[in-house]
């Protein structure tokens, strides 16, 4: 006899169809307010901004955080604010980035974007503005972790609403995609990045450079592994040819 699979509503506690809901405000992070509005009215918000009523707007903005006035008021964020929800490093500091990798030419992703769409070539970017292209522009520590931002209800919206006004759109993410490749394959990028790498590890700041390189391939990580695997054997074998040789026991009579 088979056995019936427990659905949300075995638990007598629950009323029908409540347990789903119930889940989804212990585990939510953001603002209660985002949870009674519907995806449909963050989708209008994304893709039919200018067609919200006031009513819609103060619905949004009745949510108290950055994500509502990106969805509410688009046009009123400031840049600051637009580069926090796209997920990027601060303004400051990512302005201050590329131009110290540009040698003070640009300052700013739209420039950097358009030099890359303009040439259709990487070869002549510095390996640090290489490596924000790669990022995303995004910060080192948000590499390959979940982002719980996008899990509150209404922020995916309020993201690509930002990312579609600044210009970032699929071609962007395709041009990641190719400085990605660009990094792998071209050897004097490459050997950049093995000379930065081994001088990050002789100064203990190893980690930095592997949280960067290992999930983006600019570093031949395996060729790294193979080599930290290699001292590992040596060492051991060393160690095992320095050890006094077992002392020998007399037979028995």
């Amino acid at each position: 006899m088979a056995l019936k699979r427990p659905s949300w509503t075995a638990c007598p506690y629950f009323p029908e169809g409540c347990r789903p809901a119930l889940w989804q405000k212990i585990w939510h992070r953001g603002p209660r307010e985002a949870l009674n509005l519907s995806q449909a009215l963050s989708t209008k918000a994304e893709t039919q901004n200018d067609q919200l009523s006031d009513d819609e707007r103060a619905r949004f903005l009745a949510r108290g955080d950055l994500a509502a006035k990106a969805l509410a008021n688009p046009d009123t964020l400031t840049q600051a604010e637009r580069y926090e929800i796209m997920g990027w490093i601060p303004l400051e500091p990512l302005h201050q980035t590329i131009r110290d990798a540009t040698g003070g030419q640009m300052s700013t992703p739209k420039e950097l974007l358009d030099k890359v769409r303009q040439t259709s070539s990487f070869d002549s970017l510095t390996v640090d503005a290489l490596e924000l292209l790669i990022q995303g522009f995004r910060p080192v520590s948000a590499l390959g972790a979940p982002e719980l931002f996008l899990d509150i209800p209404g922020n995916k919206e309020a993201r690509r609403l930002i990312q579609a006004r600044e210009g970032v759109d699929e071609d962007t993410e395709n041009l990641y995609g190719r400085a990605m490749a660009y990094c792998s394959t071209d050897p004097k990028v490459r050997a950049e990045r093995r000379a930065k790498f081994e001088a990050a590890e002789a100064n203990g700041e190893k980690g930095l450079l592997v949280q960067l390189a290992e999930p983006f391939g600019c570093l031949s990580m395996q060729d790294y592994l193979k080599r930290v695997q290699e001292e590992a054997m040596s060492q051991a074998l060393a160690a095992g040819s320095e050890q006094p040789a077992p002392p020998s026991h007399p037979a028995e009579p």
